[in-house]
């Protein structure tokens, strides 16, 4: 019995020391994962540490950078507001032939809704003059280097564009008040009126290049003005949208089925241009139906009834120290045209 007593004891103790053995392993494989996973607990806190040092540094930044925008605006602010004074103060002489065109247009524009801040017709003839000199002078300057004439064909073109802008002035205010014949507005306010009165001096190409360059003169003018009208609104006609806008109706009322933009339609009459002109917003509305939204075009067909009845005429006149200036001569919107 003892042998056998001793060999099961043994066994016993050999299990015994096999299962200390094997949890004492398994006790050091958990303390090493444990090591680990402390290790990694302790790279989490550090890294959120610094994530949140790093958000505090991008918030003071943020606050930092929106301070110096305000700042910018405010600067921005002050220099349109000297801008602006610069330009008024630039040609005293000038600013009072502005004013005087202004109070003229209040005595002979009854019937009209509103008149505008442009200036208006000029009665006198030696003020017509001086800003029809200054508007070719700005105007036509680049289109006179590009042409292959003596200077002596130069100074006739330039002479006769004078005399033409002239006469427009001192017409339009008899165009607005229905005194002037159906012949005289398509002579000086229809679609090929500019052409006409240099036909003699030009050939048939460079009064295609001239047609060309005072379209796009035009456009631009017109471009500008609806621009900052656009802006003005504060609607969402912005950015990449209000250009799609513009091309747009641009591409309409200075098409040949709108005779150009011309003031007057192919038959002298004012109404007939409105007319034409509405029938203009009314295809760019078609055109921009799939490209705005809802709101968009409601947006647009504001601005179309604001502006399908205003009659536009503008010019680019230059300041004696060569800076270029554009004025908007005259904006009168009417629901009664004269003719």
């Amino acid at each position: 019995m003892k042998p056998a007593l001793l060999i099961t004891l043994g066994i016993i103790f050999a299990g015994l020391g096999v299962t200390a053995w094997t949890l004492q392993s398994s006790n050091a494989e958990l303390r090493a994962q444990l090591g680990t996973a402390l290790g990694y607990r302790d790279q989490l806190n550090t890294q959120a540490e610094d994530n949140v040092r790093q958000r505090l540094t991008t918030d003071a930044r943020i606050d930092d950078l929106e301070n110096q925008l305000l700042a910018a605006a405010n600067q921005l602010s002050n220099l349109s507001t000297a801008l602006q004074q610069a330009r008024e103060q630039a040609d005293p002489h000038y600013q009072q032939l502005l004013e005087q065109a202004r109070r003229e247009v209040a005595a002979s524009q009854p019937r009209t809704r509103r008149a505008g801040a442009g200036i208006n017709p000029l009665a006198d003839p030696d003020s017509s003059r001086s800003i029809a000199q200054a508007t070719v002078d700005s105007n036509f300057a680049a289109f006179f280097e590009s042409l292959s004439l003596t200077p002596s064909e130069q100074e006739t073109l330039r002479a006769t564009l004078v005399d033409f802008n002239a006469n427009r002035l001192q017409h339009l205010r008899d165009l607005m008040s229905g005194e002037l014949s159906d012949e005289l507005a398509l002579s000086y306010f229809g679609p090929d009126a500019l052409l006409s009165s240099v036909a003699e001096f030009l050939t048939e190409k460079q009064l295609d290049e001239l047609h060309s360059f005072d379209l796009n003169l035009t456009r631009q003018s017109t471009r500008q003005m609806y621009s900052n009208m656009l802006d003005n609104n504060g609607g969402s006609l912005t950015g990449m949208t209000q250009s799609l806008v513009l091309d747009t109706l641009l591409d309409e009322l200075y098409s040949a089925a709108n005779n150009f933009g011309a003031m007057v339609g192919p038959d002298g009459s004012v109404i007939s241009a409105r007319d034409d002109r509405q029938l203009a917003f009314d295809r760019t509305r078609g055109r921009l139906e799939n490209d705005l939204s809802t709101e968009q075009l409601g947006q647009y067909d504001q601005f179309a009834q604001a502006q399908s009845n205003a009659i536009h005429f503008t010019l680019t006149a230059a300041s004696e120290d060569g800076d270029q200036q554009e004025i908007q001569v005259m904006r009168v919107v009417s629901d009664n045209p004269p003719n």
